[in-house]
Formats: C-alpha cells, structure tokens, sequence
C-alpha cells in the first residue's frame, strides 16, 4: 500500500473521522478537566485519599464527591462511544458506496475487491485506533485522580486500555462486514451497532469466565488488608462463602499486564476474523 494509497482512504472517510475526533477531544478534555478538578481538591487536603481518611479531609468529601459523580458519568459515556463510531465509519465504508451505487465502479478501477476493502480500512482503522487511544489516556487520568492512586489496578480497565480502541477497530470491521451484507446505510448502522454491542459485551463476559477461573478468594475482613495487591477485579460480582466466610473472587493487581495482553489478543484475533468476512462478503457482493 503507498502513500497516496493511505491518502485516498484518508480523503474518502475524512468527514467521518473529522467529527469523530471532534467529539473524541470534547470527551478528553472533559475527562481530563474533572480529573484536575479533583487532584486540585486533594492536593489542597494534604494528608487525605479517595476514602476521605487522613487528617487533612476535613470538608473534602462535599467537594470532592461531586466531581467523582461527574467523573463516573463521563466515564459511562465512553461505554458505547468506540461501538457506535467504529460502526459508523465501518458501515461507511461499504454501505455508502453500495446505496450510491459507485461501488461497480470503484470495484473495476481497482486491481481485486480486496485491495478496494484495505485500502478504505485501513487507513480510518489507523486514524481511529489513535483517536480512541487518546480518549483512553483522558479515561485513565480521570481515574488515577478519583481513586488518588498511580495504581488504579482493573477498575474500568476496559475504559483506559489498548482494549477501548481495539474495541473500536472490532465495531468498524463489523459494520464493514454488516454494511457489504445489507447494501443500504441506516439499516446497516442500527444492524452494526446492535452486532457490535453484542460481539462486545460476549467477548467481555467470555473474558469473565477466565478470570473467574484464575481468581484468587479474598474474605472480607482481609479486604483492606489487600486493597493495594487486589484493587479490584472482582471475577464474581456478588459475594460468595468461602472458606473463611463470605469474600469475593478477584484478581491480583500484579497480573494487570498479563490480562491486558490476553485480552488484546483475542481482540485482535476476533478484529482479523471479521475483517476476512468482511473480504469474502465485498467479494461476493453485487454492486447493486
């Protein structure tokens, strides 16, 4: 693939991605506003952390609590901003050029439908995976700020990781492939968003599973004990008996990248997966 390749790909989505990112920096920089608002707060009650403990706290908790509630319903917007974008600019992609019917033409100037499809993906893949990367940054700032830690271990993990854009890059294949199916945008991106929320919320809930078989058993009275080795990835949401009474599934935070990485894997394996569908679909489809 060349340059003026990647610029054509560039040039075809670049409305997409224009307001795309317009609304990725709006996100930022309001994740990023709060986040200081609360460091601001805590550096000003010296000694005090996000339980309110210390010396210094004395009112902090009228203050700060606020901007946390603020923080957490940022951060629950960012829960479908990579599933519906990534479906906008996949269904883009495939779907506007067949309701436009220009997709015969584009198929015959071009040496093979699949070199058509790379050409178009991959250079909006590139631009959003960067794109949601930032806002990922912004998500893990805001949450060092509100849990006043440097070590915010897998509380919103999927929020303020590689995986936040991965997910993104999954939404856009499959609105591709949903769009090569459908023909017709509107239908296509209501079909995309649906497939991809589902896809996601599988994948997430599959990951689940293997943490809960990997997890370690923390009673409850050991639970602060263990705040920093265990800040919390519980396996098991609801508290369970155990062996020493009631506690909860977690994993320890030291095993962070490790998961991360397993994650990301079977990200990319399913993104590669959808994408080859997506080939033989384009491949396959008629042009009207």
């Amino acid at each position: 693939m060349t340059l003026a390749t990647v610029r054509l790909g560039w040039r075809i989505q670049r409305s997409e991605l224009f307001w795309t990112a317009v609304i990725a920096v709006v996100l930022t920089l309001g994740l990023g506003l709060i986040g200081l608002a609360l460091q601001s707060l805590f550096a000003s009650h010296q000694p005090c952390d996000a339980d309110f403990n210390g010396s210094g706290c004395g009112g902090l908790s009228a203050l700060a609590i606020p901007w946390s509630q603020y923080g957490q319903f940022m951060l629950g917007l960012l829960w479908p901003f990579p599933v519906v974008v990534g479906s906008i600019l996949g269904v883009a992609v495939t779907a506007g050029k067949l309701e436009r019917r220009t997709a015969g033409m584009s198929w015959t100037l071009a040496r093979s439908r699949r070199r058509w499809l790379l050409v178009r993906l991959l250079p909006s893949a590139l631009a959003l995976f960067m794109i949601l990367g930032i806002v990922a940054i912004g998500a893990e700032w805001l949450t060092r700020s509100r849990l006043v830690t440097d070590q915010p271990g897998f509380i919103d993990y999927q929020l303020r990781s590689a995986l936040f854009p991965l997910r993104g890059l999954l939404a856009f294949v499959t609105g591709a492939a949903v769009g090569a199916i459908i023909g017709r945008t509107l239908p296509a991106l209501l079909i995309a968003i649906v497939f991809g929320t589902a896809t996601s919320v599988s994948l997430l809930n599959f990951m689940d599973i293997l943490h809960t078989q990997a997890a370690t058993f923390v009673p409850i009275a050991a639970m602060e004990r263990y705040r920093y080795d265990y800040p919390l990835l519980a396996a098991s949401g609801a508290t369970i008996d155990g062996p020493g009474g009631g506690g909860n599934m977690v994993v320890p935070v030291a095993e962070f990248g490790y998961w991360i990485t397993v994650e990301a894997l079977v990200l990319g394996v399913v993104i590669i997966g959808v994408g080859l569908l997506a080939s033989v679909l384009v491949n396959h489809r008629s042009p009207s």
